[in-house]
């Protein structure tokens, strides 16, 4: 029998509780209490009826997306099971059942909307940024960004939550730029820099967002931080990718060299934005000097090890796993050896954390996608082969 909602008591949605997907998955009353004590699949479980809130989710669809690797029959009787752990789980905030309300086909979680969801107000935001302009536009942008405080349910490891946290900062990464863009149209050049330097730190090999602040940097007059993001933008490439700069952005840093010949000055600290009390304060930023990689010492036999392996495999390949407790210098050591390959050797490189064994084939997927473009190269060999074996591991 279906549970009738309660009616609203006409309370703000927002003093009702909020639900928190961002960063960890949580839920806290009214009176800012949080909710304890629901094991990890409550809490995922909740978590996507949450994500999903006032519609109505297909039962089969659900039980398969939460245990996808178990009969059907069994699936469905778990999530029986789940849905009243949820219930008592929810009980502080929903004495009265209001808010899960369950159907033969079907699962509608706060059907009245009585909760204010974190994911679900930054989505309302983009959604009023798409419809909006001008100041309005803005407003409603730093709203949305405020409110990602990191990727969606971190503490979770189903798979649902791996794409849902890809959907997710993408459209965040989106919602920065548009805020670039925005800003510099309004001639708002320091908070522009503000929100391309904070894109930046998503995503650093955005060589677009280089050639944007080094425009907006010369257009503020600040020729010495243009030419610093110049170079900070190679070496990343450089370090990251073994590549260089596009030509643009070649280009583009000739010709703001160009400019005047007067020597750099030093870079002054990093703009105070004041326009708005929405807007964070500037992101600090690191001297260069101190970014400088310290040259590897006492690692000649390990380097030796690496290659005679590489060499003992040659043509066909190697696995290499390098195994050893957290500080050692593993990754440092990798990248330096990486760095002295032939830049025609493909290598995918990945590393596995002592939580992420939950998380179906995490270290493989991570480095295909990485290096998705250069392993789909049409010259290369046997691709017909392998290419629908690694097709649930390759990026959609």
């Amino acid at each position: 029998m279906r549970r009738q909602p309660a009616m609203s008591s006409g309370i703000p949605v927002h003093e009702r509780g909020k639900v928190y997907l961002f960063e960890t998955f949580r839920i806290h009353t009214p009176q800012d209490t949080l909710l304890e004590g629901a094991s990890p699949r409550v809490q995922s479980l909740c978590a996507y009826l949450a994500l999903h809130q006032a519609e109505a989710i297909d039962r089969r669809r659900l039980a398969f997306l939460l245990w996808p690797h178990v009969p059907e029959s069994i699936a469905r009787r778990n999530l029986r099971q789940y849905l009243h752990r949820l219930r008592q789980f929810l009980q502080p905030l929903d004495p009265d059942g209001a808010l899960l309300v369950v159907e033969s086909m079907t699962i509608t979680f706060d059907p009245q909307r009585l909760l204010w969801v974190d994911a679900r107000a930054f989505l309302e935001y983009l959604r009023r940024a798409e419809e909006s302009e001008g100041v309005s536009r803005l407003a409603a942008l730093r709203a949305a960004v405020d409110l990602y405080r990191g990727d969606l349910v971190q503490n979770l490891y189903d798979e649902w939550c791996r794409a849902e946290q890809e959907r997710f900062r993408q459209m965040y990464e989106y919602a920065l730029h548009t805020l670039v863009s925005t800003c510099e149209s309004m001639d708002r050049l320091d908070e522009a820099i503000y929100w391309a330097e904070r894109a930046l730190q998503v995503n650093p090999l955005q060589e677009t967002l280089y050639r944007t602040l080094m425009r907006l940097y010369t257009r503020t007059g600040d020729r010495a931080r243009a030419l610093d993001t110049y170079a900070r933008c190679r070496r990343t490439l450089q370090e990251t990718l073994h590549t260089q700069p596009m030509p643009e952005t070649e280009q583009l840093y000739e010709e703001i060299l160009a400019t005047t010949t007067a020597p750099p000055t030093p870079l002054p600290s990093p703009p105070e934005l004041q326009e708005s009390p929405h807007v964070p304060p500037a992101v600090p930023r690191v001297s260069t000097s101190s970014l400088a990689t310290p040259p590897l010492l006492g690692r000649e036999e390990d380097m030796a090890w690496l290659n005679a392996v590489l060499t003992a495999a040659a043509p066909a390949g190697a696995l290499i796993l390098v195994d050893g407790e957290a500080g050692i210098g593993k990754t440092r050591l990798l990248e330096e050896w990486i760095s002295r390959l032939p830049p025609e050797m493909l290598v995918l490189a990945t590393a596995a954390g002592e939580f992420e064994h939950v998380i179906p084939y995490h270290p493989i997927k991570a480095a295909i996608r990485e290096r998705a473009e250069d392993i789909f190269r049409e010259n290369l060999p046997y691709r017909e082969r392998w290419e629908s074996a690694l097709a649930y591991l390759l990026p959609t």
